[in-house]
């Protein structure tokens, strides 16, 4: 009887490794599956020329931003900016040297928004054609709470 018990220790001690080398293999496997959705939410917000953030997030964070505005009565400021005749540059020098050009005004960007009050920098290239069709011209100013200016 007691070999028996023993014999039954032994295989619920097996059992148990078993058991957890396959928690811990699950554990690596959720940790990897992660890091992987995180790789892809950012790939997915993020402009794979410039690295800055991508029309999709400046909605959404735009959204965001101004409704803690709103909710705090804080002021808001939006600061964008155009590169002037880029189709043309582009045109006239090639794709490679208008990336370059793309890359360089990303970085000042980053090196811009590093202030505390500065966000991130965002990539929304449309092309002229495009807003127009699209309306993309900035929303009309309003104020964030009555009577701001």
């Amino acid at each position: 009887m007691i070999e028996r018990l023993i014999a039954g220790a032994k295989e619920m001690e097996t059992s148990n490794r078993k058991l957890e080398a396959r928690l811990s293999a699950s554990r690596e496997e959720i940790e990897q599956l992660q890091q992987n959705l995180e790789t892809v939410r950012t790939e997915s917000l993020t402009d794979p020329l410039t690295t800055l953030a991508n029309r999709k997030f400046f909605d959404a964070e735009l959204d965001r931003t101004v409704a803690e505005a709103k909710a705090g009565y804080e002021p808001l400021a939006l600061l964008m900016c155009d590169v002037d005749h880029f189709k043309a540059f582009n045109d006239r020098f090639g794709h490679l040297t208008g990336d370059q050009v793309l890359r360089l005004v990303a970085i000042s960007v980053k090196q811009i928004g590093r202030g505390e009050d500065m966000p991130r920098g965002t990539a929304a290239r449309n092309s002229p054609s495009r807003c127009r069709r699209r309306r993309c011209a900035p929303r009309s100013a309003s104020p964030i709470r009555s009577g701001a200016r």
